[in-house]
């Protein structure tokens, strides 16, 4: 997927290159993951994001904790139980797995669920920050560093859109489902 991304915008560069002539056109560049980590926006859904995955964790380690502990007391026993006490303890065992593969199932769902919440609006308010950025110093284009091969850094933009969304960025993340 990422090689697609590459070869279109090389091609895009190819054909903007070609239209607007031998160096007219002034060409940007921003580094997406450098405005997702370092600006206020960005670690506020990274912080969010960990903090719900540290409650998570703290939920399914207890019951993966447990059925390792019984299992191991199964497996140590096995030889000697009846079969009424055997499938007892595989049926106990079998609850405690449903119920941790239960709680991470939900976790990732709810990870999934945050991602949709925060990421888009907070992509679409980059690329709004970026268009402004670039209007204003007169960029014709602005590309996401990822896909260069190469850029000096007098076209990066970064530090500009960071410092620009900073001034937007909500005081809180918006609560969701």
């Amino acid at each position: 997927m990422k090689k697609i991304l590459v070869l279109v915008s090389l091609a895009v560069l190819v054909v903007t290159g070609i239209s607007y002539g031998a160096g007219s056109g002034k060409v940007g560049f921003v580094d997406i993951g450098a405005v997702q980590s370092r600006s206020r926006w960005g670690t506020m859904i990274r912080d969010e994001i960990k903090r719900e995955t540290d409650k998570a964790k703290s939920q399914i380690e207890p019951k993966l904790q447990a059925f390792k502990e019984k299992r191991e007391e199964f497996e140590k026993k096995r030889a000697v139980l009846d079969e009424k006490a055997r499938a007892k303890q595989q049926d106990d065992l079998g609850r405690l797995q449903q119920e941790a593969q239960r709680l991470i199932e939900e976790n990732q769902r709810h990870m999934g669920q945050m991602q949709e919440q925060f990421v888009p609006p907070f992509r679409q308010k980059v690329m709004d920050v970026a268009s402004q950025v670039a209007r204003k110093e007169g960029y014709d284009m602005v590309m996401d560093k990822a896909v260069l091969l190469y850029a000096g850094d007098k076209d990066d933009l970064t530090s500009r859109v960071i410092s620009e969304l900073d001034k937007v960025t909500p005081s809180t993340l918006p609560k969701g489902p």
